[in-house]
């Protein structure tokens, strides 16, 4: 028979199986504003949207570039899924605040459909501002609330619609500075994702996990 302990642990394992299987969703980005740097493959910039839970949504920005550049303002088009945003987490080396200056994603009004002039949120990097950004490496995460009603999958859906529709749609714009020749760009991101961050293990896995964990167990017992 197993103990209570012994079981306690199991359960553990079992529900930590279950959070690790939690996927995020990776989206790219498109320089829109110059076609200098439209296509450069040394420029790498991603967002990961996750299933926080207690209906809440994570966005994480990285910023994987082979050369200079920095995240310097990030904005939010969006008026049906978003509620508030509840805080930001950095990295080392970044500093961000609430409310980007200007106030609207830069060159944002050439998009079709033009990106809203007053986002549902925007925030941007403290002075001395490319040095506070999210520079080669480096990472920034801001959790929402959502609306009430709505879940992770009214969120990946309005991502997906790209603005490309007469529907509530959800898209998230970058301003990219401290490019070589002092350049700096403006990106949407694709309303396709690249990948998921974290695949869902297959049933049979999960109980592969926590059975060899039990096995674990009642041997050191």
């Amino acid at each position: 028979m197993i103990g209570s302990k012994t079981a306690g642990i199991v359960c553990l394992v079992i529900v930590s199986a279950t959070f690790v299987a939690q996927a995020g969703v990776i989206y790219d980005f498109q320089i829109f504003s110059n076609d200098f740097w439209k296509n450069d493959d040394r420029l790498g910039f991603t967002i990961t949207a996750s299933d926080e839970g207690q209906n809440k949504v994570g966005f994480l920005f990285e910023n994987s570039s082979l050369i200079t550049s920095s995240i310097t303002a990030i904005y939010f088009d969006d008026d049906s899924i978003l509620n508030l945003a509840e805080g930001i987490l950095e990295g080392t080396g970044v500093n961000f605040a609430f409310g980007a200056t200007p106030k609207s994603l830069p060159a944002g009004n050439n998009l079709i459909p033009p990106f809203d002039k007053k986002p549902a949120f925007s925030a941007d990097s403290d002075s001395p501002t490319s040095h506070n950004g999210i520079n080669q490496a480096e990472w920034l995460k801001i959790t929402f609330t959502l609306k009430t009603g709505k879940n992770f999958d009214d969120v990946t859906n309005a991502i997906a619609r790209g603005g490309t529709t007469s529907q509530h749609d959800l898209r998230i714009g970058i301003h990219i500075q401290s490019l070589p020749n002092d350049d700096s760009v403006s990106a949407i991101n694709y309303p396709t994702p690249i990948e998921n961050s974290n695949p869902l293990p297959e049933p049979a896995t999960l109980g592969l996990l926590a059975f060899g964990s039990l096995a674990f167990v009642i041997k050191k017992r």
